[in-house]
């Protein structure tokens, strides 16, 4: 017999763990260049105008509506995976986004290296599968912004943005907090204007009035609409 397959072998599974390592940084650093690329995207002043026709919100709230679907965007980014998109005033900007659509492929393919389909609600089969997403969608845009998902109080401010525009939300904190799982102690409680709610197996929260529990443009990356 010989041993050359042997060395081989040995050879491969030597180098085997520090190629592993490798890949897992390149993919880090690939996820980290889009995160900064979608942070520093100027929206292109044709959806803008199309956003304002169609809601005529003010220069403010439409910097806010752009910094949350920045957000949304490096969720996907982040995450890897598909995750429902909670805010109506996000869906506007990403409907008017992909009707100029050789601007929108251009920022999908440095965003995300393929064309990102306009599905705001993530395909779930089961109760289960929806729960999972939007709980992913709730920890990982805490993520974006330094936030416990287990602890905080403050709302993300993808979640936050129908509420602070005066729009009827389209996931109420009601909602949110039936969705999402939270067996563990230290559970988050979502405060909003109209009270303050526990997710379920969390911490006992009264409801109580103050504050909007929203967040400004200024979270990680999030930037105002040049």
């Amino acid at each position: 017999m010989t041993l050359e397959p042997i060395f081989v072998l040995s050879g491969l599974l030597v180098i085997a763990p520090f190629a592993l390592i490798l890949l897992l940084h390149l993919r880090a650093w690939r996820r980290e260049q889009r995160s900064r690329y979608i942070s520093s995207y100027a929206f292109p002043q044709e959806v803008l105008e199309q956003l304002r026709k169609q809601s005529h919100y003010s220069n403010k709230q439409q910097s806010q509506i752009c910094a949350a679907l920045r957000q949304y965007f490096r969720l996907r980014t982040l995450s890897g995976r598909e995750l429902p998109q909670p805010s109506r005033a996000v869906d506007q900007l990403w409907q008017c986004f992909t009707q100029c659509p050789r601007e929108y492929r251009a920022f999908c393919r440095k965003a995300f290296g393929r064309y990102l389909k306009h599905r705001p609600q993530a395909g779930t089969a089961s109760v289960a599968e929806a729960r999972a997403a939007w709980q992913a969608g709730w920890v990982f845009a805490c993520l974006d912004e330094g936030l416990d998902s287990r602890s905080t109080t403050h709302i993300p401010l993808l979640f936050a943005l129908d509420t602070k525009l005066g729009l009827s939300a389209a996931m109420t904190l009601e909602q949110l907090a039936s969705l999402l799982t939270a067996s563990q102690t230290g559970a988050p409680c979502l405060q909003g204007e109209s009270g303050v709610y526990a997710l379920s197996g969390g911490n006992d929260c009264h409801a109580s009035g103050g504050g909007d529990g929203s967040s400004d443009c200024g979270s990680s990356g999030g930037g105002g609409c040049d």
